[in-house]
């Protein structure tokens, strides 16, 4: 990436799934993909918190 940044992704899936599960798969991955930028943000937020300025 440009600016030395890293990306991250995630996977999150099941092996078999019962159906009650499997009706509610859109709900759930829409959910973790809210979380998971959420938790992405804040981690972003925190290294940068400790990222020291380099002299250039």
């Amino acid at each position: 990436m440009s600016g030395g940044g890293s990306r991250v992704s995630f996977s999150y899936a099941w092996a078999r799934a019962p159906f009650a599960e499997r009706l509610l798969a859109p709900a759930v991955r829409a959910t973790m993909r809210r979380a998971n930028r959420r938790v992405m943000r804040r981690l972003a937020a925190e290294l940068a918190r400790h990222v020291s300025p380099t002299s250039s």
